[in-house]
């Protein structure tokens, strides 16, 4: 017969199971009970996970020496949702605006790019194009400008 193994409880299972049995926790209750030396960062954890943990800062000792104190509230606490981030813009799709304004107005600028198309880094449209085949001269205008156009 195989022995199962018991999954080991996890720092953060340890600290949620004394919260949830009323009680309050700091650093120093969770060295002595479990050996935690960054409580901090369980209970950092734990709120990502989406329980409602609250502190208070404390005073220690008498001697203006601060810590805190978690614990849990009955509440509904509902995760804070993330910025949602800009989209890549699709890689092929802006370059083949380029190429179609390349191929109307025979020569195109690093700032035409960035006005016309929203671009941050022009030149990795340039270089993306490159490698798919296209045959792409750059020049350098006035002020070291770069100058895109296609060759024949």
């Amino acid at each position: 017969m195989e022995k199962e193994k018991k999954k080991k409880e996890s720092q953060e299972d340890k600290v949620l199971k004394f919260l949830q049995s009323g009680r309050e926790i700091t650093s120093e209750i969770a060295f002595e009970e479990f050996g935690i030396t960054q409580l901090p960062g369980r209970i950092f954890n734990l709120r990502r996970r989406g329980y409602p943990i609250h502190s208070e800062l404390i005073l220690k000792y008498g001697k203006g020496n601060y810590g805190k104190k978690f614990f849990l509230k009955d509440e509904i606490y509902v995760k804070p949702l993330r910025k949602k981030r800009k989209p890549k813009m699709n890689m092929p799709g802006i370059c083949f605006q380029i190429l179609d304004y390349l191929q109307h107005n025979k020569t195109v600028t690093n700032l035409e790019m960035n006005i016309k198309f929203n671009l941050i880094n022009p030149a990795n449209y340039i270089s993306f194009l490159r490698k798919n085949g296209y045959k792409i001269k750059t020049t350098r205008g006035k002020n070291k400008i770069a100058i895109y156009s296609l060759e024949k």
